[in-house]
């Protein structure tokens, strides 16, 4: 089951609770589709928000691959001057990872075969025996390839170098003319929040039958009615944290003004 399936399961189930909630006497299948339309209004905003956030130039992309690119290359310059010291520090440091659990036990082995044969010595009391290294226990203890091709400094230069050639060519294939996204009136956290809203008015008109307004208070001019709670229940369900209020007011007013219109 995909992701988008089991954001839609979760979701519709909880949007369906909130529609029924407000609205009693409402026809089964209006519900499912008012249900779905306030989901997908909800799912398109969310994309076209993270859109947003990461909305560039492209030519502004294309400066900072390039300049990635370049200090790249000075690192790759930086590490060939290395000596002697740092490339042993690499090697060890390359090795201590490359120790995978075979290694650690053919290690073990070698030991307990070197011990083997220092006992075999001593028994012998000053009779000569030749110890083995491990190159003349090819048979038996053959090394892995965890302990070949270590990198060394030109190695490890070499790669600074092919990531920075990649970096350069990502920088050219990137499409200088590309159309950007036009921007909307709104920070990129109140997108979604608008487009849920308008999507709240519509199912708020067609399953209740009343004009979608946000009522006022005489007393202490605060907001109240049953469609700023329609939209602030559908906001908490779809953990949208901007004010139920404040985007409740732009759309009836929106409404209002193309009504009059």
């Amino acid at each position: 089951m995909s992701m988008y399936q089991d954001d839609y399961e979760v979701f519709s189930h909880q949007i369906q609770s909130c529609l029924k909630k407000h609205f009693h006497s409402s026809i089964e299948s209006q519900v499912i589709a008012e249900t779905d339309a306030i989901y997908q209004s909800w799912r398109a905003s969310k994309a076209l928000q993270e859109k947003s956030r990461t909305n560039k130039n492209p030519n502004e992309d294309i400066r900072w691959l390039e300049k990635a690119a370049k200090h790249v290359s000075h690192a790759a310059n930086a590490v060939r001057k290395v000596g002697w010291y740092g490339g042993k520090a690499i090697d060890e440091q390359q090795l201590e990872k490359a120790l995978t659990k075979e290694d650690e036990l053919l290690v073990a082995r070698y030991k307990r075969e070197m011990a083997k044969i220092s006992s075999k010595n001593n028994s012998q009391k000053g009779r000569y025996v030749e110890l083995p290294s491990p190159n003349d226990q090819q048979d038996n203890l053959k090394p892995t390839k965890s302990f070949q091709n270590l990198q060394k400094v030109e190695d490890l230069a070499v790669e600074l170098d092919i990531m920075c050639s990649r970096l350069i060519e990502v920088a050219n294939s990137v499409c200088k003319d590309a159309t950007l996204i036009p921007k909307s009136n709104f920070r990129p956290t109140e997108d979604t929040a608008y487009f849920v809203c308008k999507s709240c008015s519509k199912c708020f008109e067609t399953l209740s039958g009343m004009k979608a307004t946000v009522r006022t208070r005489f007393d202490d001019n605060s907001a109240y009615g049953p469609f700023l709670d329609f939209v602030s229940d559908i906001f908490d369900v779809l953990l949208i944290k901007a004010s139920a209020e404040t985007f409740s007011r732009m759309v009836c007013a929106e409404l209002s003004a193309r009504t009059a219109t």
